[in-house]
């Protein structure tokens, strides 16, 4: 008998279960961990398992030690992996559309993604507008398309800049110029270096960076 959390576990949900795993719902996520009692075959197709999980749990953590059961190795589901990639790139795109000039006057142009929903920027479940989607992976076209668009917007506003107006506050904006810009270099290589990790977690590698010798 596959056993579920404590009362205290008011958003979980035990979504299936077989083959010696269960797919589990924590809040808006979704992970799949070993349950050796589960003998018998999972209800739903195991691909659609893959495209559910976010994270996944793999044997080889707990049975050797007694009184616990294995916990397993936490690893990226391949399909999770690209969901997760592609969803903080397009945070990273839409934080630099938004706090590179003037977040206080911002409005999204859907169009400028394809068509992407702005509330898969959100990527924190405390946020407001969160949404897991799970399964949902945003197209190499699209996040290009949009790459595109801010960085065009982004050369347009920097040809104007001056010193002088690196240390303005911008109207309805706490922050200068020059701190949002800073910010958001922070915030890019922070996002950059968590793309990177998913990559060569999946075998595929660190990425080569060019220009720094």
């Amino acid at each position: 008998m596959v056993q579920y959390p404590g009362e205290f576990w008011k958003d979980y949900e035990l979504v299936d279960s077989g083959e010696g795993e269960k797919l589990e719902r924590f809040g808006n996520y979704y992970m799949v961990r070993p349950e050796p009692k589960a003998l018998w075959h999972r209800t739903m197709p195991a691909d659609e398992w893959d495209r559910t999980a976010h994270t996944r749990f793999r044997p080889g953590a707990g049975f050797s030690k007694a009184g616990k059961e294995d916990s397993g190795t936490c690893q990226y589901c391949l399909s999770s992996s690209c969901y997760i990639s592609s969803r903080f790139i397009f945070h990273t795109l839409h934080s630099l559309d938004k706090w590179f000039v003037n977040p206080a006057e911002y409005k999204y142009d859907e169009n400028s993604s394809g068509g992407v929903a702005e509330n898969l920027s959100v990527i924190s479940s405390y946020r407001q507008g969160f949404d897991a989607a799970p399964g949902v992976v945003i197209s190499r076209e699209n996040l290009e398309k949009y790459a595109v668009s801010v960085a065009q917007k982004i050369r347009i506003y920097l040809a104007k800049l001056s010193d002088k107006m690196l240390s303005e506050k911008l109207d309805g904006c706490e922050f200068t110029r020059l701190e949002l810009i800073l910010g958001q270099f922070r915030h890019v290589m922070c996002h950059a270096g968590i793309s990177s990790a998913i990559n060569a977690q999946n075998g595929n590698g660190w990425l080569k960076y060019f220009g720094l010798d």
